[in-house]
C-alpha cells in the first residue's frame, strides 16, 4: 500500500496576519484573464493569434505576462498612495 503524502501544509493562524496578507501582491490566475473570452481559445483568437501554431501561443504567453506586470504595476501605484494616506493622517 502506497503511503500518501499531505498536498499542502496546513495553514497555521499565528504564523500570518489578516495585515501581512492584506500587504502582499497576489497575481490573478491566467484563466481570471480568459474568462472574459469564455476560454484560452476565445482569448489568442481576441489577440489575432491561434492556439494551435507555436510562435502564435509564445506570443500570447509574452502579451499575458505585460498584462500580469502591467496589474501588478497598477497595485504597486495604489499602494503607495494607501501609504501616503496614512502616513498624511499621523501628521
Amino acid at each position: 500500500m502506497l503511503d500518501k503524502k499531505p498536498t499542502s501544509k496546513p495553514k497555521s493562524s499565528s504564523s500570518s496576519s489578516s495585515k501581512d496578507s492584506s500587504s502582499d501582491y497576489q497575481p490573478r490566475s491566467n484563466n481570471s484573464y480568459y474568462k472574459t473570452f469564455h476560454n484560452y481559445p476565445g482569448w489568442m483568437a481576441s489577440h489575432g493569434l491561434k492556439h494551435y501554431n507555436q510562435d502564435d501561443v509564445v506570443e500570447g504567453k509574452a502579451i499575458l505576462e505585460g498584462y500580469k506586470e502591467m496589474d501588478r504595476i497598477s497595485w504597486e501605484e495604489g499602494q503607495g498612495s494607501a501609504n501616503k494616506s496614512e502616513n498624511e493622517g499621523k501628521k
